[in-house]
């Protein structure tokens, strides 16, 4: 019964402003007609667009039933658009209007780079897709992810120089104390993680962990599953495992209870100067 009045809302809406959408998409398509033709106005108008549909304070073109329309289809396109990356093999770790992060399951920087053009040109064999650009800008050996300001892992550059990259606002959160004690384990676990996949990288392991021994293991677990991402394992996932449990544990264990005994003796220090003070 809600779907139904979501869609009668929505069909309300697009009839509401469908001669304006009407319009509008009139004059887009002669803008990218003249973009055609290298017209640099005609890039600006179609570059601003989205601003002037969706500012109500500065545009004279802002109108919030079309602005609404306009960003539904978007999204749409938007949605198609991670499909068809998902279709030609990408993992997709995070997405945005603006950002996409994609696991190519690719061991090295050529591997990986190849394998972003043969994507992108694809894409872009889609009519749908022509007048979206899509530029790879950071390429990572391993990445730490959970959100947009919560990341880190060890770039891949054309040259010999790496180095762990992070940046944690989860931390900022923490006492400021042990802030730089986080990010000394969180960049020790991503750099032993990055060493481990140097090693099987110069030994040629380039499969899923235990794909060949566990071919009828998976073929069961498809059947039970909606979702067989969860048991594909990566290469270096038995390894990530151990490590957390048997060195990272102990390390963490460790630190909690140098904390906990130091902060008993800042505790105890400020005590014996109270009693101190009284006599």
């Amino acid at each position: 019964m809600q779907a139904t009045g979501d869609f009668d809302t929505d069909l309300d809406e697009y009839v509401t402003c469908a001669t304006m959408f009407k319009h509008l998409k009139t004059v887009i398509n002669i803008w990218l007609q003249d973009l055609s033709r290298n017209d640099v106005y005609a890039d600006a108008l179609v570059s601003h667009l989205f601003r002037w549909l969706s500012s109500p304070a500065e545009a004279k073109l802002y109108d919030p039933l079309l602005h609404r329309l306009v960003h539904k289809l978007m999204k749409k396109n938007f949605f198609m658009l991670l499909q068809s990356l998902k279709l030609l093999g990408c993992k997709v770790i995070y997405a945005s209007f603006h950002k996409v992060i994609i696991h190519t399951e690719r061991t090295s920087l050529d591997e990986a780079e190849n394998f972003i053009k043969f994507v992108l040109h694809t894409i872009k064999q889609n009519p749908l897709f022509t007048y979206i650009n899509l530029m790879p800008s950071e390429y990572w050996s391993v990445l730490l992810f959970k959100d947009a300001f919560n990341y880190g892992g060890v770039q891949e550059q054309a040259g010999s120089n790496r180095m762990v990259t992070q940046k944690w606002d989860v931390a900022l959160h923490l006492p400021p104390a042990i802030q730089k004690k986080f990010s000394l384990v969180v960049g020790e676990y991503i750099l032993k993680v990055y060493k481990h996949n140097l090693k099987l990288r110069a030994q040629g392991v380039t499969t899923l962990a235990g794909e060949e021994e566990n071919q009828v293991e998976t073929a069961k677990a498809m059947n039970y599953m909606d979702s067989v991402d969860d048991q594909k394992k990566e290469r270096d996932h038995d390894f990530i495992e151990r490590l957390i449990s048997e060195y990272f544990s102990r390390k963490l264990l460790t630190m909690i209870e140098d904390m906990d005994v130091k902060k008993d003796a800042e505790e105890g220090g400020q005590a014996l100067e109270y009693r101190e003070e009284d006599d």
